[in-house]
């Protein structure tokens, strides 16, 4: 696990925990709350580990789709809310059928708020991103020695949306092996036409300027390791 999803996941765990704390604190010591406070508090709470959890998913797995991004951390939400509303027994209070309810909603919000806004910018939220360059900066990054990887993407591709964190990701691992960047094939139409450009995401490593491969289409991370580590050794 790289060291990013590592810390995305310990604090996701560090909120659950935090949650469990809170709601531990037996039932005769809280103030009394103005009614609906208690299922806003759940809304709050789990949207937020809902987020949580779903930026853990993405920085493990990227490029994932958002609807199982978005089932898979709402499922692992709801699980603890069931074990939290189980354990409460034990702490002079009763256990909420509504409440655990308004937890799977929270988190439900939560996760999709991060993965919808993932989609929509490229790279994703908190998440690694190649740097961008414009045709004229791409010419400069090809003259250059050595290998270049450069990744064709467009605003509004889903393809391309997916694909983001993944490339991003390899921008981090492969840096000091190549140098890594995207260019908008929409608004760099002439830079599209001189590499043949059909279709997006298109990822073409370059040598000391000249094409050596490339490959169309949102690929996972461990595919494109395989793809690019025979060219890059």
């Amino acid at each position: 696990m790289k060291p990013a999803a590592r810390r995305s996941w310990l604090l996701a765990a560090a909120w659950a925990t935090l949650i469990l704390a809170a709601t531990s604190i037996p039932g005769p010591a809280l103030p009394r709350a103005p009614s609906g406070t208690d299922i806003l508090a759940h809304l709050c709470l789990y949207a937020v580990l809902g987020a949580l959890l779903a930026n853990a998913l993405g920085r493990e797995h990227p490029g994932g789709g958002i609807l199982l991004l978005v089932l898979i951390s709402t499922g692992m939400a709801a699980g603890l809310g069931l074990l939290d509303e189980w354990h409460q027994q034990f702490c002079q209070r009763s256990p909420s059928a509504l409440d655990w309810l308004a937890d799977t909603i929270g988190a439900g919000i939560g996760s999709t708020s991060l993965a919808v806004a993932s989609a929509r910018k490229l790279g994703g939220v908190g998440m690694a991103e190649a740097p961008k360059v414009n045709g004229e900066q791409l010419a400069a990054e090809l003259s250059k020695p050595g290998p270049c990887v450069v990744e064709f993407w467009m605003v509004g591709c889903g393809a391309c949306a997916r694909f983001a964190p993944t490339f991003g990701d390899l921008s981090e691992e492969y840096a000091g092996r190549a140098n890594l960047v995207a260019i908008e094939a929409r608004e760099n139409m002439d830079a599209s036409k001189q590499h043949g450009i059909r279709g997006v995401p298109t990822v073409i490593v370059f040598k000391d300027g000249a094409e050596v491969q490339r490959t169309t289409g949102a690929k996972t991370l461990a595919e494109m390791r395989e793809w690019l580590d025979p060219v890059l050794d």
